[in-house]
């Protein structure tokens, strides 16, 4: 039986040649939108861009997840880049499961793969980037491959094909991290700028090691670490002083203004603008003005729940969404999709928990008069599902909010009605 489904780019019935509301980082080079894309944060900018220039530095960018903290620290270290100093291509993501050695070995990875596709290799002599190569290429080897020597370690895999790589002492890779900056250094003038995400996703215990055990490291000369966290983070730096003494600055990256948001869309637009057909803007500005009071200012929120909208209402002719439209598509799609596989009180703890920025397991159980152990039993069951999540911890107490794509059950359709406009397909 032959299917109907219509597989056309949905983008181009409004004349572009791609997704303009992707919440994907902006990247240092490459990506489907340009770094230039980035608006605003003039203040923020200013302040990374001293510590980069005071000699060496290590920042912790932190804010709630979706106001752009990793294109915030791309952008800084593209201009950076553009002003001599040397930085790796893609953010290094840190995992949980991360010791010493793989924390290091994984900076020395980025750093290779920066000299290489940029062809730097010149930057660091020949004996340092033999080394550098060796080690990349030991550690990207499959485990259970033998023989693989690492020059100027004297290391190698053991005869027993199940026996596991001897790991290179971490003092080795210190040192030799410490003399390939030091080159780099003497060869441009300038320092070198290393940036780390995902360190929201870690465990406190694991971010704890990570900066007790790497505190030497990332006291390197002539190099700026970068750490991109949220407010869980920062809380567990600061609650180390043998951590939080050796930090420069801790930013706070904040929501954007209306202004700001509807300058982004506006340039995404105009860049992604197929030549030669007219552009058709997807939403009015009631719609967004309806979103961005919503979320305050998040613009990955704002973001998804436009690319959402319009999916769910364009088939074959771009629709211009208006206030109500944004409201009664998502309200539809959070009932449909969300509300109606849970059970009655839970349903009442998501809607209660919508309205709150933050609550605790006792003034949820207060609230929607449910007995606190129960809360405890539902939370944990939206949890699972993806509904909520623990914003930050206070002591004993966890603060509760609710996944972003449960607001939708709070938009309201204004009193008059709109008519939805519907534009001829350009050809």
């Amino acid at each position: 039986m032959a299917n109907n489904l219509d597989y056309s780019n949905i983008w181009e019935l409004y004349g572009l040649k791609a997704d303009p509301f992707t919440t994907d980082a902006l990247v240092v080079y490459g990506g489907i939108l340009p770094i230039e894309c980035f608006i605003g944060r003039k203040n923020e900018l200013q302040r990374l861009n001293k510590q980069f220039r005071s000699g060496s530095s290590r920042v912790l960018v932190i804010g709630d997840v979706g106001v752009g903290k990793t294109s915030f620290v791309n952008f800084s270290r593209s201009l950076a880049i553009k002003g001599g100093y040397f930085s790796h291509l893609k953010e290094i993501g840190v995992m949980g499961n991360w010791y010493t050695n793989e924390f290091i070995i994984n900076t020395l990875q980025a750093i290779y793969s920066a000299l290489t596709l940029e062809s730097k290799e010149s930057l660091i002599s020949e004996d340092s980037f033999k080394k550098l190569k060796s080690i990349v290429d030991f550690y990207n080897y499959e485990k259970g491959l033998r023989g693989i020597s690492v020059a100027g370690f004297g290391l190698e895999y053991g005869s027993d094909r199940f026996s596991p790589p001897i790991m290179i002492p971490t003092n080795s890779l210190m040192e030799l991290a410490t003399k390939i900056v030091k080159e780099i250094h003497n060869k441009t003038g300038k320092d070198v700028i290393l940036h780390y995400n995902n360190l929201e996703n870690l465990k406190e215990m694991d971010i704890r090691r990570l900066f007790e055990d790497l505190r030497d490291f990332f006291q390197m000369p002539h190099t700026h670490f970068v750490f991109v966290g949220n407010l869980i983070t920062n809380g567990i730096i600061q609650g180390s002083q043998r951590v939080s003494s050796i930090f420069s600055d801790s930013i706070m990256i904040n929501e954007m203004t209306f202004e700001e948001i509807e300058e982004v869309i506006n340039k995404r637009l105009e860049l992604l603008k197929i030549e030669n057909l007219n552009l058709v803007k997807p939403f009015d500005k009631s719609a967004l003005d309806k979103l961005y009071n919503l979320y305050g200012g998040n613009i990955r929120n704002i973001l998804n729940s436009l690319k959402e909208a319009i999916l769910a209402s364009v088939i074959n002719n771009p629709i211009i969404l208006t206030d109500e439209d944004i409201a009664r598509t998502l309200r539809q799609l959070v009932e449909e999709r969300h509300f109606k596989i849970l059970v009655e009180k839970e349903r009442q703890i998501l809607r209660y928990m919508a309205n709150k920025e933050e609550i605790t397991n006792k003034s949820l159980a207060t609230g929607t008069n449910t007995a606190q152990s129960n809360v405890s039993k539902y939370l944990k069951h939206l949890q699972n599902l993806g509904y909520v999540e623990v914003k930050r911890k206070s002591g004993k107490d966890k603060f509760w909010t609710v996944a972003p794509k449960i607001k939708w059950v709070l938009l309201k359709e204004p009193k008059q009605k709109h008519i939805v406009k519907y534009m001829p397909p350009k050809i």
